[in-house]
């Protein structure tokens, strides 16, 4: 059973007694005496008692009450929950039991934002899958009526006519076009068909011709990334999507590239481009992009200097008991 140590409180009070004992003993038993009028000998052996007793004071206090500092600390910094932000509990005392009870409190609100985060992300999919269901079967169904439709007048209708039907041909398959571009982005369907390799390439092959930053996706040879849990696959796509999107928004870039590692028990996944750099506030994006990451077990780092580009580094285990959304299907 681990040994019980006297209260703070008693061991302040023990410390500074001792102390004073110790100076009373020093009087009482060594030639030392002080004269009336002081001389400057005595003068000096006072000033050395003193600071000897001050610097022991400090010690005595600086172990006592250093546990509490570091408490404080803690909790000055604390921003998010997280496990890692744990202080050590250094003696069973008052202070070792509220770290303790400190500590504790992270892991439940860690575990509960974890928890929390996963329900309102794996709602988020399943609202993704939605309404791209609802666009390519409803809007998307619709407009290539439409389209048949304008066909079939434009083969009837006078040639005068015919500059205008064919207008409105073309605003209707860009409006088709863009319906399901925006359907394949919120129901990522080469991630369950194809597998998390294909589909990041496919990705970038996608934001490529749509803004013409050129996107390189390196992947780890000889490694099958479908080996990876459903809930790391969608978790890293998301991010990735998340990441490139960003670049074509902000970075003002001529190129991105997305390289993945795999090593023992985790997935490194870098996505760094060549734009302006200079890191703004943190946005819906980047925010989002950070609880993927923790909610996997992993976490994500972002380095930008103007000039120089930014790079989105994101580490996630291998495996994980957390969730991250449903896996899309």
């Amino acid at each position: 059973m681990r040994a019980r140590f006297v209260g703070l409180f008693w061991r302040v009070f023990l410390g500074n007694a001792a102390i004073l004992v110790l100076a009373t003993l020093t009087l009482a038993l060594t030639p030392a005496t002080v004269s009336y009028p002081v001389e400057v000998r005595e003068v000096a052996v006072l000033v050395i008692g003193l600071l000897l007793m001050s610097v022991a004071n400090l010690w005595f206090l600086r172990s006592a009450l250093g546990p509490l500092a570091r408490l404080q600390a803690a909790v000055e910094s604390l921003e998010t929950p997280a496990r890692d932000r744990a202080v050590p509990v250094v003696r069973d005392d008052e202070v070792g039991r509220v770290t303790a009870a400190f500590n504790d409190m992270l892991t439940r609100l860690e575990t509960e934002r974890r928890r929390a985060t996963g329900a309102a992300l794996s709602a988020q999919e399943r609202e993704r899958n939605r309404v791209s269901r609802d666009l390519h079967d409803g809007v998307g169904q619709t407009l290539t009526v439409l389209l048949l439709q304008l066909a079939g007048l434009r083969a009837a209708a006078p040639p005068g006519l015919a500059p205008e039907i064919d207008a409105a041909r073309e605003q209707a398959r860009q409006a088709l076009d863009a319906v399901r571009q925006v359907s394949r982005e919120l129901r990522p369907g080469p991630l369950r068909e194809l597998g998390l390799g294909p589909a990041l390439r496919g990705l970038s092959e996608e934001i490529t011709d749509a803004s013409g930053v050129g996107v390189t996706v390196h992947l780890p040879p000889g490694v099958d990334l479908d080996d990876l849990q459903d809930a790391v696959q969608l978790g890293i796509y998301r991010i990735v999507q998340e990441s490139l999107t960003n670049v074509v928004r902000h970075a003002e870039a001529s190129r991105a590239d997305v390289d993945v590692g795999v090593d023992e028990d985790q997935v490194v996944v870098v996505v760094a481009d060549d734009g302006h750099g200079g890191r703004a506030e943190p946005g819906t994006g980047l925010l989002g992009m950070s609880e993927r990451a923790r909610i996997l077990g992993g976490r994500l780092s972002v380095n930008s200097r103007a000039g120089e580009g930014t790079t989105v580094t994101v580490t996630v285990p291998l495996r994980t008991d957390h969730a991250t959304g449903e896996n899309p299907s």
